[in-house]
């Protein structure tokens, strides 16, 4: 998933479930930040890889606590070609959520929420180097370079929900992700709500969904539901810069107690 599910639609759903203004925009920010944060030397933890020249996701130990733990959560389903492939809405994903609901705390919320919401698009591959990442074709003639890490070789394809000029479409899968959003937002605001519950919001996302322009579809998906804030309003730079101390420090300990869990609940296959 790119920004303008992990940071836009996150913020737009977390008032539609009733959030207030302030703590909805901690859970979108810690949610977006999850791919943003990737300086561990300056700030003591790392949640995504680098790219470019110092890139380090070649590296086991960054796979196996910075991919997996934050973005390619096993299913550890026995069926599979590998037990480190992602499933869609995984047990581990559920109860990581789960456990950030209990506790309240909406930096976790927004980390564990990322690592779910990241299944629907990373489902099929894992976060270490397998062959079975390999997914070379003519479209990214550099993949036969690239390591077999996640979708390294298909370049941001999974995670753009739709651009028709290069025919990629994964609205199906988005519009299943943010239905079921939804509902761990009204868990944690405690409404209690179902899947049903977000049906009446099905319509206006998909017509979001629908825009192939990044910028455009961003606007209409923070128009949804009961954001009062549209389009740059709430963008992730404004609010980066305005609490950016403050958040960061306590991302990382919500960050440091996710990484625990998610080893703990890996620790068979570590």
């Amino acid at each position: 998933m790119q920004k303008d599910t992990h940071y836009y639609l996150t913020y737009a759903l977390a008032r539609t479930a009733g959030i207030e203004t302030p703590t909805a925009l901690k859970i979108a920010w810690a949610n977006q930040f999850t791919d943003e944060c990737t300086d561990a030397g300056r700030l003591g933890m790392q949640t995504q890889v680098r790219f470019g020249p110092f890139s380090n996701w070649s590296d086991v130990h960054v796979q196996n606590t910075v991919l997996v733990p934050f973005h390619f959560i096993p299913g550890r389903d026995s069926q599979q070609e590998s037990q480190w492939q992602v499933t869609e809405a995984s047990d581990l994903a559920d109860q990581l959520a789960k456990a950030a609901v209990r506790s309240k705390n909406p930096f976790r919320f927004g980390i564990a929420l990322h690592t779910w919401q990241d299944t629907f698009s990373h489902a099929g591959f894992t976060g270490r180097r397998e062959k079975i990442n390999n997914r070379f074709s003519w479209y990214n003639p550099t993949a036969a370079i690239m390591p077999d890490v996640g979708h390294a070789d298909l370049g941001p394809r999974p995670d753009i929900i739709f651009d028709p000029n290069n025919q990629i479409d994964n609205r199906t899968g988005a519009l299943r992700c943010a239905a079921t959003t939804l509902v761990w937002m009204n868990r944690f605001a405690g409404n209690g709500a179902t899947v049903a519950d977000s049906l009446a919001l099905e319509s206006a996302l998909e017509r979001a969904f629908s825009y192939a322009d990044y910028d455009e579809r961003k606007k209409a998906i923070a128009a949804v539901g009961k954001s009062e804030m549209t389009g740059d309003s709430f963008r992730f730079g404004r609010v980066n810069k305005g609490v950016a101390a403050e958040w960061r420090g306590e991302f990382v300990s919500a960050a440091r107690i996710h990484l625990g869990l998610v080893m703990a609940g890996l620790n068979d296959l570590l």
